[in-house]
């Protein structure tokens, strides 16, 4: 068991308590023991697994605080451990986690303010954090994340991944064919710039941009963790995990009806 790299254990029924022996496993890169009956803390001793890529023990029973240990985990990626009854503040700790990706922290009973720290995650794309209890604000370097969810938190401000509009522009054809914006109001018409017996320009409206679906993002996120351990020689493979599939039939990834991970 010393040279185990891959531990995947999810969609069982296994309870009882996470063994604090698995922290032994100094070659373990993925452990994945999510949708099961799980219950207790999160061992501190998995904070030791300093290969360890992806952690995902979603959808369980565990209570206490996340163990500030994890945080030594300097190789991981991917951090799942969301739909469980974990309570306290999130670790300042977790903000050396500077390969972090992929953190979901959602659906618990997690308190106190977001850490200023995790704006030091530079690689971090995803952040999950709806269903909680976070108070505060969300820090201003968090704002720029592909995807950032804090709903459900009674935060000074709520963030959903963004769904905006830009702001519609009309144009117009100039005589020499040439498109650009018209002119507002107050300012220098086209129209007395075109020469006698030439049509005056015709404006062009352009089509609305479509808002972007917050299920390509998850479905983005989730494929750039897949290419960055190995893309088809990942061990993810092994798990249905493939950017042919859809991400519904992946292991160990739970879709909505909308399409959301």
């Amino acid at each position: 068991m010393s040279r185990l790299e891959f531990l995947y254990l999810g969609k069982n029924r296994l309870s009882g308590e996470i063994p604090a022996e698995l922290g032994n496993l100094s070659r373990l890169e993925f452990l994945y023991l999510g949708k099961n009956r799980l219950s207790g803390g999160i061992p501190a001793e998995l904070g030791n697994l300093s290969k360890l890529a992806e952690l995902f023990l979603g959808d369980n029973q565990l209570t206490g605080e996340i163990p500030p240990e994890l945080g030594n985990l300097a190789q991981l990626k991917l951090l799942a451990i969301s739909q469980n009854q974990l309570t306290g503040e999130i670790p300042v700790a977790l903000g050396n986690l500077s390969s972090m990706k992929i953190m979901d922290l959602g659906y618990n009973q997690l308190s106190g303010e977001i850490p200023v720290a995790l704006s030091n995650l530079f690689e971090l794309e995803t952040l999950l954090l709806g269903g909680n209890q976070l108070s505060g604000s969300v820090p201003p370097a968090l704002l720029d994340l592909e995807n950032l969810d804090t709903t459900g938190n009674p935060l000074t401000e709520a963030h959903t991944p963004p769904a905006t509009r830009e702001p519609e522009i009309v144009f117009c054809v100039s005589p020499d064919g040439d498109v650009r914006p018209c002119p507002a109001p107050g300012e220098l018409e086209l129209e007395a710039q075109v020469p006698p017996g030439t049509a005056a320009p015709q404006p062009i409206t352009p089509e609305p941009t479509p808002l972007p679906d917050p299920a390509d993002a998850d479905r983005a996120a989730l494929l750039a963790l897949y290419e960055s351990t190995g893309g088809r020689r990942s061990p993810l493979n092994g798990l249905g995990w493939s950017p042919d599939r859809p991400i519904s039939e992946w292991e160990g990834v739970g879709v909505d009806d909308s399409g959301r991970v």
